[in-house]
């Protein structure tokens, strides 16, 4: 088991918070196609694996996700065949992670056992995901949308997304070994 992740959200919290050195002082794993040129500053360079969303799976972005190059992408649960056509879209020299046997069934159980009614994010399955690999899991740019901005990189529409991000954050903060770190922001 590592001692410790990071896992970094895609929120505009991130933005002028230079966080970037601290983020890269352990493993990595970034949330779908969260960018770090251009942003290093404040979200780090270092990518060791990405948790990689359904649609992502589906071949949604299959131009971005055929560059990725010797990175552990872990695989958010879908049907066998969506995870076929992400091992087919891949580069070869990436390794896939996904649940299967018993660890699928453990997922299952969690969120049968969680307050969600809606589907969780990639954030949430990532954070679970590494928790059992990891003794500590630092969560770095989450903010459940408490801001009206989406991304550190661009803007997108988070209204009806289909996610519950007070529930996420509530389940998070119950999980041991989850550390969210909230930076501040300069001008808060």
């Amino acid at each position: 088991m590592m001692d410790r992740i990071h896992l970094i959200g895609n929120s505009p919290i991130l933005c002028g918070s230079g966080l970037g050195e601290e983020i890269d002082s352990c493993p990595v794993v970034r949330i779908n196609t969260a960018p770090t040129s251009g942003y290093e500053e404040d979200v780090g360079s270092r990518t060791d694996a990405r948790v990689i969303c359904g649609n992502l799976q589906r071949g949604s972005h299959s131009e971005w996700i055929s560059t990725l190059s010797e990175e552990t992408l872990i695989l958010y649960p879908t049907p066998e065949k969506v995870r076929k056509n992400a091992q087919r879209i891949t580069s070869a020299d990436n390794s896939l992670r996904y649940l299967k046997g018993r660890a699928l069934e453990a997922w299952k159980k969690f969120l049968d056992e969680s307050p969600l009614e809606e589907n969780p994010t990639s954030g949430l399955y990532g954070a679970w995901f590494l928790s059992k690999i990891a003794k500590q899991v630092h969560l770095y740019g989450f903010c459940f949308y408490e801001s009206s901005e989406s991304h550190y990189w661009k803007d997108v529409n988070i209204a009806g997304q289909g996610h519950d991000p007070q529930v996420e954050k509530d389940i998070l903060d119950d999980t041991d070994g989850i550390v969210i770190e909230m930076p501040v922001r300069a001008g808060d």
